[in-house]
C-alpha cells in the first residue's frame, strides 16, 4: 500500500507528469488566454499558408465552447484529446457565464477544470486549476447538478489538487472516497466506468486499517466490475492487472491485462496522456514479468 503523494498520483493517473509545486487557493488567470476568440470572430489570417491553417484550426478548436455554444451537448464533446487551448477557453467562458447560467449548475465546470489539470504538468498551475474544479463541483452540487458526473469530476479534480501534498492528501481521502461512492451509486458509467475504476484503485492504494480504508479484496471486486462493464477503456484492464498482481500474485494474468490495455491506447481518444500511460504500462508490465 502507498500513502500521500504516490497514492494520489497513482489514483488520478498523472504520476508520469512529475511532482512539485505548492497548493494555492487563487484561481488560474481569469483574463482571456492568448488564442481565445469569440465564436463570431473570424480566424486570423496570415500570409503564410501554414500559419493561416494553424490559426484556423485553433479558432475552430475554441469555437466549441464559445458564446451561445456553451451547452451541455457541446461541452460533452470536450475530452482528454481536446486541444489545451480549447479547454482553457472553455473554462474562461464558464467563469464569465452569468450566475444563473445553467452551465454553473452542471458537472461541466468541474469536468473542464479536471481535464485541463490532467493536461498540465505538476506544479502551481495544475494545483490551481484542479482546486478550482473542486470548488466548481461543490457549488454545482449545492445548485442541484446531476450527482453522478458531478461527484466524479469533483473527485478527479480533488485528487489532482492534493496529489503533491501528502499531509493534505491523507486528511482528505475520506472526502475523495465519498465523492467516488456517490458517483458509483448514481452514474457508474461516467468516463467508461470512471467512478468504479478510480474507487477500485483508491482501495488498492490506500493504507489498510487501522491507518486507512485500503482493501485489496474490495479493489479487486470493483476493478473486475469496471473491466467487465467497460472493457474498452485502457485503465480498466491496467488497474485490474495491478490488483491481480498484488492480491493473487498472478503475474501472467497481470501481463495479459497490461498487454490488452496497451492495445487500447489511442492518441485520438486520450491525447498526450496516451504516451504517458503507455510509459507507465510498460513499466508495470516489465515489473510483473
Amino acid at each position: 500500500m502507498r500513502g500521500g503523494r504516490t497514492l494520489l498520483c497513482a489514483v488520478v493517473g498523472v504520476a508520469a507528469a512529475g511532482c512539485g509545486g505548492a497548493l494555492r487557493q487563487d484561481l488560474y488567470a481569469a483574463e482571456p488566454a492568448q488564442g481565445c476568440v469569440p465564436a463570431s470572430e473570424p480566424a486570423p489570417v496570415d500570409a503564410s499558408p501554414d500559419l493561416a491553417k494553424a490559426a484556423q484550426a485553433r479558432a475552430e478548436a475554441v469555437r466549441l465552447p464559445a458564446g451561445e455554444a456553451l451547452t451541455a451537448t457541446t461541452l460533452d464533446a470536450l475530452s482528454l484529446a481536446t486541444p489545451e487551448v480549447a479547454l482553457v477557453c472553455a473554462l474562461q467562458r464558464v467563469r464569465r457565464a452569468p450566475p444563473e447560467a445553467p452551465v454553473r449548475a452542471s458537472a461541466a465546470p468541474a469536468r473542464i477544470a479536471a481535464l485541463l489539470a490532467e493536461r498540465l504538468a505538476a506544479g502551481p498551475d495544475r494545483d490551481r486549476v484542479a482546486a478550482e474544479g473542486v470548488r466548481w463541483g461543490e457549488a454545482a452540487l449545492v445548485l442541484g447538478a446531476d450527482p453522478g458526473p458531478t461527484h466524479y469530476w469533483t473527485a478527479v479534480a480533488l485528487g489532482l489538487a492534493i496529489a503533491e501534498h501528502p499531509t493534505i492528501a491523507l486528511s482528505r481521502l475520506d472526502e475523495l472516497k465519498a465523492h467516488l461512492e456517490a458517483a458509483v451509486a448514481a452514474a457508474p458509467g461516467v468516463a467508461e466506468g470512471g467512478p468504479v475504476r478510480v474507487l477500485g484503485r483508491l482501495y488498492l492504494e490506500a493504507p489498510p486499517w487501522p491507518q486507512g480504508f485500503g482493501d485489496v479484496d474490495k479493489a479487486l471486486e470493483l476493478l473486475k466490475k469496471a473491466d467487465a462493464g467497460w472493457p474498452n477503456h485502457p485503465q480498466n484492464p491496467w488497474f485490474l492487472g495491478l490488483a491481480i498482481a498484488e492480491a493473487e500474485g498472478d503475474n501472467a494474468a497481470a501481463v495479459a491485462l497490461f498487454d490488452r490495455a496497451l492495445g487500447l491506447l489511442d492518441a485520438g481518444r486520450f491525447g498526450p496522456l496516451a504516451d504517458r500511460w503507455r510509459t507507465e504500462l510498460q513499466a508495470a508490465r516489465a515489473a510483473a514479468r
